[in-house]
C-alpha cells in the first residue's frame, strides 16, 4: 500500500480506478486513451504519499494554523 503508483486522470470521465506500477506504464496507457478519445485530455498523477488513521476516535489534528 506505501509503494509509489501512478493513475491517469480525465477531468471528463471521473475518477481513476486502476494504479500503474510505473510512470512508464502510465504514460503509456494515457497515450492510448488520448488516441481512443480525441480531444480530450489525460493527466498522469503521481501518488506522493499517504495517510491512514487506525481509529479515527483517537485522531487529533495538528496545530498547523488552519483554522477548520
Amino acid at each position: 500500500m506505501n509503494q509509489k503508483f501512478w493513475v491517469i486522470w480525465n477531468p471528463e470521465r471521473g475518477l481513476p480506478r486502476f494504479q500503474h506500477p510505473s510512470l512508464f506504464a502510465a504514460k503509456v496507457e494515457a497515450e492510448r486513451l488520448a488516441k481512443a478519445h480525441p480531444g480530450q485530455v489525460f493527466h498522469i498523477l503521481e501518488s506522493m504519499g499517504f495517510m491512514k488513521v487506525s481509529d479515527p476516535c483517537q485522531w487529533t489534528p495538528a496545530d498547523d494554523g488552519i483554522p477548520f
